[in-house]
């Protein structure tokens, strides 16, 4: 897909732009609704005792966030469609019609709060993890102004109804300014890890060791309380052991995804 989201950039440092003199929050004003275009693009080797599969993804997503009382957020995907396949073989599919429901969350001044609802979905390995994304459109924001030089670091760790633990650790670092599509913006930097570890899957049928590295930019508006523009690279390496009713089966995958975020006019 030929989609591409290219930022012109001239980092300066960062005077007085509007926003920018105290801690940045989100705007969270029921009934607004901020639309984004996430593309991304995964080349997975996975190797078995029995054989080694090359396969590439790139999807294209559109999603509608829409703030409602209490902090919630409806999260509805407008388009959704995934070309898959051997590398330059590539077969296409849309899947909007594969995701019932919308993602409900809740969204704190400083970033994601909790997510309430999420979507059924009936071609999940197709879908991959882009459902999973909602902190790239809400990036952890720090407690104080965004200056040149201001650095901060957002942890978590989470366990699954299953066992599995996700552990984040990211560290963001403010590097200048810009404008980008008509917003005056902070340029941050991310870099970081995700590790997941212990049993995944719906009935905790995949024993997983899994760790993901993370660098990235965010283009933030902070007068308007937004993400405006985003992309992150992650490479991922991954220990799998699958339970079946036919017996267990080792796996090792490698990938390198590519994302990028873009505000839509709504």
């Amino acid at each position: 897909m030929a989609h591409r989201y290219v930022l012109l950039l001239a980092l300066t440092l960062l005077t007085t732009i509007p926003g920018l003199a105290q801690a940045p929050t989100y705007a969270r004003t029921p009934g607004d609704v901020l639309r984004y275009h996430l593309t991304e693009s995964a080349d997975i080797t996975s190797t078995s005792t029995f054989s080694s599969v090359e396969r590439r993804y790139e999807r294209e997503v559109a999603v509608a966030f829409t703030f409602g009382e209490a902090d919630t957020v409806e999260a509805v995907y407008e388009a959704f469609t995934v070309d898959s396949g051997d590398p330059g073989r590539l077969q296409t599919h849309n899947l909007i019609g594969a995701i019932d429901g919308a993602h409900r969350f809740t969204l704190e001044a400083d970033g994601m709060g909790d997510v309430l609802v999420e979507p059924e979905l009936t071609r999940a390995p197709l879908i991959g993890g882009a459902l999973n994304a909602l902190e790239f459109f809400f990036p952890h924001l720090p407690d104080e102004a965004l200056t040149a030089g201001t650095t901060w670091t957002y942890e978590d760790s989470v366990t699954n109804d299953t066992g599995g633990v996700r552990t984040d650790t990211i560290t963001f670092t403010v590097v200048g300014d810009s404008s980008v599509a008509g917003f005056s913006v902070a340029v941050i930097t991310m870099a970081g890890t995700t590790l997941m570890q212990g049993p995944f899957g719906a009935t905790g049928e995949v024993d997983l060791d899994k760790r993901d590295t993370h660098e990235g930019t965010y283009f933030f508006a902070a007068e308007e309380g937004r993400l405006v523009g985003a992309n992150r690279v992650t490479r991922s390496v991954a220990n799998n052991v699958v339970h079946t009713s036919m017996g267990s089966m080792n796996s090792e995958l490698e990938s390198v995804t590519t994302a990028t975020v873009r505000l839509r006019e709504s």
